[in-house]
């Protein structure tokens, strides 16, 4: 008989995390295991995928434990794995229906919290979980000196990613170069991630008005969900930069393979990052990178050799490498090719699955042993 997981996240809209979850979900299904999908607040996308997948899907109220509590009996998994870090009412539910493993997902660098202080939730939740993992070496890190999990009690499961055939030469499709009205000449850098804080569009923009004075010859293309409010207001620093002719603040797309078959060279600005989707995405399609050494990104980015790292929030060391990048076609093609190799190689959706698997397998047999 397959080991029952049940996967919980808050919600189910587009995101890395759940693009992550749902990824999981579907290829550990049937693989030895029977999975489910718990969640509390928003559906979305991800949730219509997984239920045409043929995976279960289920709600409990946000911060109703009884429900929750009846929701989770109801399923009877073996392993519950939380996906998410707000309070303690999954797992105060889940060790209330009596799960025999509860394990957390660190998927974060506590961004979120600048004075790095520990709730009275975070140590509710941390006394009632048997298992913990990261999906970075970078997030574990932050588990263990912040929370005090020892790090024994962490293992780190780096994310994978699929990786679309023939993808090893750039500007294999135009589609989304003809969308924005660019023409073969143009070089189109991409960023692909939600307008949120910790993604720092804005040090992107201004090391991009820096990078024109060096490659008026440029374009670039960001896509992800925006509030109508952050939209406006990188535009607006867009006009102040004069570069708003030369950048595109697209939303969210179901198919951002279509960018990335586009792109000559993919940024990822972030100032916080535990271990980034599209970071892999964009090297599994062949990709050069610049991206800040913040968080998990330099446990993707190999410097020097499958794209370049700056500092977080510098925009000028920044620039420079997009710049230097752009204008060396042969390192271009060397990390493009370095990097979808080392996708396939580390950070494949197969590699993902037999680390999980593990995991399971031996969380299963410790507590079988308990």
């Amino acid at each position: 008989m397959p080991a029952r997981l049940l996967f919980y996240t808050r919600g189910l809209e587009e995101g890395g995390a759940e693009k992550h979850i749902e990824r999981l979900a579907v290829g550990l299904h049937g693989a030895g295991f029977e999975v489910s999908v718990s969640y509390s607040d928003a559906w979305g996308p991800v949730g219509d995928r997984l239920l045409a997948a043929g995976l279960a899907v289920l709600r409990f109220p946000a911060r109703d434990h009884r429900s929750a509590e009846s929701a989770i009996r109801e399923a009877a998994p073996d392993i519950f794995h939380s996906f998410t870090h707000k309070d303690a009412v999954d797992l105060a539910a889940a060790a209330a229906a009596g799960v025999p493993v509860i394990a957390v997902n660190r998927i974060n660098v506590r961004e979120w919290d600048p004075d790095m202080t520990v709730r009275d939730w975070e140590h509710a939740r941390n006394r009632l979980t048997h298992r913990f993992t990261a999906v970075s070496h970078a997030a574990a890190a932050v588990c263990e000196k912040v929370e005090g999990v020892p790090q024994r009690r962490i293992t780190v499961l780096h994310t994978g990613v699929p990786a679309p055939d023939g993808a090893g030469l750039r500007n294999r499709d135009s589609s989304i170069r003809q969308e924005l009205g660019l023409g073969a000449e143009t070089q189109l850098i991409g960023y692909v991630a939600n307008y949120r804080p910790e993604k720092d569009h804005d040090t992107l923009l201004r090391a991009f008005r820096l990078t024109l004075d060096q490659r008026p010859d440029t374009h670039l293309v960001c896509c992800g969900i925006a509030t109508a409010e952050t939209r406006a207001r990188l535009s607006a620093l867009a006009r102040e930069c004069h570069i708003d002719a030369h950048v595109s603040l697209l939303g969210s797309r179901s198919d951002v393979g279509g960018v990335f078959r586009g792109l000559d060279l993919y940024v990822h600005s972030s100032r916080f990052e535990g271990f980034s989707n599209s970071l892999l995405e964009a090297m599994a399609h062949g990709l050069p990178v610049v991206a800040t050494s913040a968080g998990g990104n330099p446990e993707a980015v190999e410097d020097g050799v499958t794209g370049l790292l700056a500092p977080p929030g510098d925009a000028r060391s920044f620039a420079d490498a997009m710049a230097g990048l752009l204008s060396d076609d042969r390192r271009l093609s060397e990390f493009g090719r370095a990097g979808r190799l080392r996708q396939q190689s580390h950070f494949s959706l197969g590699k993902m699955m037999e680390r999980y698997t593990t995991f399971y397998q031996e969380a299963l047999a410790a507590a079988a042993h308990a």
